[in-house]
């Protein structure tokens, strides 16, 4: 009696069973798929290009006033 056919089916649904909980799991963690930087540097630049871009789009009006 040859027992691999048996062995190699239940290896393919064990495994087939990983990848769908796999996916699964996936679904509810979309945030990790998210783009992060990836050193402290990084992050420090990212930070200051998005106050700077945020200082660009106030109206010219609140930008003079507060350089007076």
């Amino acid at each position: 009696m040859n027992a691999m056919p048996g062995l190699k089916a239940s290896l393919f649904y064990f495994c087939f069973g990983l990848s769908v909980l796999a996916f699964l799991v996936v679904l509810e963690r979309p945030e990790w798929f998210s783009e992060r930087p990836a050193t402290v540097i990084a992050a420090t630049a990212a930070k200051a290009k998005a106050k700077a871009v945020s200082s660009e789009a106030q109206p010219v009006s609140d930008r003079r006033q507060r350089l007076t």
